[in-house]
């Protein structure tokens, strides 16, 4: 995902207006929005995985975890997705690289802390 800017940066744009690479980022940016409850959601299931551990509940708690984090992962890669469809559409690479690097970062939130490894 992160060479996919430097191999569409030689691409000549759609024919499309300007303003649509600034349309595009923005676009990008309200991506991260959605994944807010996604992830409340896997932080709560991240506890209550923490608190079974060791108790009867602790397979039904990791199963809604992974639930979550599988849920949560692939709304986190929105503003990748977005920045993959906006370079042949006149999105600048820079812009590209900061929304893909914002979607790896939003992806190491979704990580299992060493305490429940």
């Amino acid at each position: 995902m992160l060479t996919a800017p430097l191999l569409a940066s030689s691409l000549p744009p759609a024919g499309l207006p300007a303003w649509i690479g600034p349309v595009l980022f923005v676009a990008g940016l309200a991506a991260f929005f959605p994944s807010l409850p996604y992830f409340k959601a896997y932080k709560h299931a991240l506890i209550a995985t923490g608190q079974a551990l060791g108790s009867d509940a602790e397979a039904q708690a990791w199963a809604r975890l992974v639930q979550a984090q599988r849920v949560g992962l692939a709304v986190a890669a929105a503003p990748a997705l977005v920045a993959a469809v906006g370079l042949p559409l006149g999105l600048e690479s820079i812009a590209a690289l900061l929304l893909t690097g914002a979607s790896l970062t939003l992806w190491l939130l979704y990580r299992l802390p060493r305490l429940l490894q």
